[in-house]
């Protein structure tokens, strides 16, 4: 199994393709699955179905998750200047951690007049949640006065830092 964040993803979906171009069979049989988060688009409609196939012909599953309104699987936009589309399904989750499988991500070119306002509502909501998820579901969802700064942001910076720090809970 492999999976990637945001660059990761992206490296995620390149890997197999790389594999498959000099005929690693046997490497590619025991890819169980592709897991991404945040993949931006890394190739344009021929590639994708060249990936499928890849996929179905060795037994891979893939599966792309993108939450509410990141910006990154939104890039490079969907046009036909820049021909890059996504490919398979898109396991979508808004942000009130609702999960559905679409064909594509909602707003899949993020900046539109359109979208502004439902965009801003999402990151106000997101913003008075983070006042009130510590005490929701406790200490383990607690945030720091930094990362509820720069929620519209992630940065390196919450992830490694304070609260957003990698580890387990202490009842576990």
């Amino acid at each position: 199994m492999v999976t990637g964040h945001i660059l990761g993803a992206a490296l995620t979906i390149v890997f197999p393709a790389v594999l498959a171009h000099h005929g690693e069979t046997d490497l590619l049989s025991k890819l169980e699955g592709l897991y991404t988060f945040g993949q931006p688009r890394v190739g344009d409609k021929r590639f994708g179905e060249f990936m499928k196939e890849v996929l179905v012909n060795h037994g891979s599953r893939y599966l792309r998750f993108v939450y509410c309104n990141d910006l990154v699987p939104r890039v490079p936009f969907d046009s036909s200047d820049l021909l890059f589309k996504h490919f398979g399904d898109c396991h979508y989750y808004n942000s009130f951690y609702k999960g559905q499988v679409l064909a594509e991500e909602p707003n899949k070119n993020y900046f539109s007049i359109l979208a502004f306002i439902p965009m801003f509502a999402n990151a106000f909501w997101e913003l008075l949640r983070s006042f009130i998820i510590y005490y929701q579901n406790g200490p383990e969802y607690s945030e720091t006065f930094t990362c509820r700064g720069l929620e519209s942001d992630r940065t390196s910076d919450c992830w490694i830092t304070g609260s957003w720090s990698a580890r387990l809970c202490e009842s576990y």
